[in-house]
């Protein structure tokens, strides 16, 4: 039992910097786990916002429609064109007239 408790100077100076450099790792180690969680949360989030960014970007154009869908996609088109043309001519003509 008389071992465990040191008596001359280099022996507590010992212990001191044992207990101090073990202290030291503990803090680091503590620190140091903390802070990854952290950072891995921010690196989570920016994944998710550059994966939404390139899932649109790449994503098609262009929108798959049923054949009957298609048709009337298409007619809708065509009527809207000669709407477009009636009044750009309607204008043309209106502004003629003045």
């Amino acid at each position: 039992m008389n071992n465990l408790i040191p008596t001359n100077l280099n022996s507590i100076i010992l212990v001191l910097a044992i207990t101090l450099v073990v202290f030291l790792g503990l803090v680091t180690l503590f620190l140091r786990k903390r802070k990854p969680l952290e950072t891995h949360d921010k690196f989570e989030e920016l994944y998710e916002k550059i994966s939404t960014d390139i899932k649109y970007a790449v994503s098609p154009k262009f929108v798959e429609l049923s054949l009957g869908v298609n048709d009337l996609v298409d007619l809708a088109v065509e009527v809207w064109d000669h709407t477009q043309y009636h009044w750009s001519s309607h204008s043309t003509h209106t502004t003629l007239q003045s």
